[in-house]
């Protein structure tokens, strides 16, 4: 048996007080078991509009053009069928999976067992126990048992579960969004390396939306890769807001202060994690390096006072704090999440309300224009990399400490640019940065710049 799949104009509408249409394919697409698609393009291009159009996600409220043929060839006949991604066993679906680009958003088990069973259960297979056993095999290689709690597992950690939990269900139709986000390159080479060995053994059409040259890289060259680059046409109604008088009113972070971190301890999951004591002046950031599961964010959340189990101190200027506690005034956080911190429905609220635009440095103002075309539209509208720059526009400034977790991740070549250049101009007007990061970025400064590997 094999699918075959035939695409046209596929286009996304999102309404409300403002009408924002995104059309997403113009000229089509066909495929059929086998291939693998590589959707390319910048943040806002359609990628997961795509993706989410294609497997059903979106349902007709959002969905306004959307015109999609699926067929499965068995012996020479050809009958027409609809995508599923509810997994209910029906004769007339696909089996098909979606992997959101938000890894907690894959979990639905109280434990890693209950994961993989559930989801074989829902899919109707016949080998369920070997792939269950098999997926459990690739977790324990990762030192997580299979009673684990998924949701106290990292982000990188939920998005393998998450992919194997997929897995297990052989889906004729796999749609992944930004599979390797989170990954350090080990963990994204076998997520890699296992598609492409599903694909020999299981004949499957799988979608791939990602920003990571990783996967491009290892991809390109095998024959049964399509590449298909989106690019979106955004009908904007509303208004844009006049910004410019909000832009460059600002100065400075005024303090005198050094940060220092004092054998900062957390623990997680019956595991201990210990960053190297640290002297932070301004001006100057911490790299916090690591694989996943190391430990980055939990470290992180210690110094901010977000981990019960967390031990040490932090001395800023003359005031000493137990792991964050009352240090709240000084610091902003740009979670791993971007969806966590969205709190308002307009993304010029967003930014003015919890930006404290007021107060935005001048050497910030490149930064704030370059995100200008968002302004004025829903906050839901926005993909993910989008609400990911707004987040990190909005909290770099608002205090003279800025932590920040996998800030890079899921942002495309441009955007990249924007918030290190954003980053490195915090620093020049005196503030102070901690980021962890599983994959090296770099940002340019003249000030200190402190690595840590754990």
């Amino acid at each position: 048996m094999g699918i075959s799949l035939d695409l046209t104009n596929c286009s996304v509408s999102f309404l409300g007080g403002n009408q924002i249409d995104i059309s997403i394919d113009k000229q089509g697409l066909s495929v059929s078991s086998g291939d693998i698609i590589l959707l390319l393009g910048d943040n806002g291009s359609g990628k997961s509009s795509y993706l989410k159009a294609v497997s059903g996600v979106y349902k007709s409220t959002i969905l306004v053009k959307h015109c999609t043929k699926f067929s499965v060839v068995n012996s020479g006949t050809k009958k027409d069928i609809q995508p599923n991604v509810s997994f209910n066993g029906d004769d007339n679906c696909v089996r098909s999976g979606y992997l959101s680009q938000v890894p907690r958003a894959n979990i639905i088990c109280s434990s890693i067992r209950d994961e993989f069973e559930f989801s074989v259960r829902r899919s109707n297979i016949s080998t369920k126990r070997p792939n269950v056993n098999y997926a459990l095999d690739q977790v324990k290689s990762l030192g997580i048992t299979e009673n684990h709690s998924p949701y106290q597992l990292s982000k990188g950690q939920q998005q393998i579960v998450g992919y194997l939990a997929l897995s297990v269900m052989e889906p004729e139709l796999l749609f992944l969004d930004e599979p390797t986000a989170f990954l350090d390159d080990s963990r994204a080479i076998w997520v890699l390396n296992d598609i492409l060995e599903k694909e020999n053994r299981e004949r499957s059409i799988t979608f791939i939306a990602t920003h990571d040259q990783r996967v491009v890289d290892h991809l390109k060259c095998d024959p049964r890769v399509i590449v298909l680059r989106l690019s979106c046409n955004v009908n904007q109604v509303a208004k844009v807001p006049d910004i410019a008088h909000y832009s460059l009113k600002g100065a400075k972070n005024q303090h005198k202060y050094t940060l220092s971190l004092c054998d900062v301890t957390a623990q997680r999951n019956k595991k201990c994690f210990t960053l190297p004591s640290s002297e932070l002046i301004r001006g100057s950031y911490l790299s916090i390096n690591g694989s996943n599961g190391s430990g980055k964010t939990t470290l992180i959340d210690a110094i901010c006072g977000f981990h019960k189990s967390a031990t040490g101190s932090i001395v800023w200027g003359d005031n000493t704090y137990k792991t964050g506690r009352k240090f709240f005034d000084f610091f902003s956080y740009i979670t791993q999440n971007a969806e966590d911190q969205i709190s308002m429905y307009d993304s010029f609220d967003e930014l003015r309300c919890n930006g404290k635009m007021q107060n935005w440095p001048e050497c910030l103002a490149d930064l704030l224009i370059a995100i200008k075309p968002l302004l004025g539209r829903f906050t839901w509208s926005l993909s993910y990399g989008q609400r990911k720059l707004l987040v990190a526009c909005a909290q770099l400034c608002s205090a003279p400490i800025l932590f920040m977790d996998e800030p890079f991740a899921s942002l495309d070549g441009t955007y990249k640019s924007l918030l290190k250049n954003g980053i490195a101009k915090f620093l020049q007007s005196d503030g102070i940065a901690i980021i962890a990061q599983c994959n090296k970025e770099v940002v340019q400064v003249s000030g200190k710049k402190v690595e840590v590997q754990i």
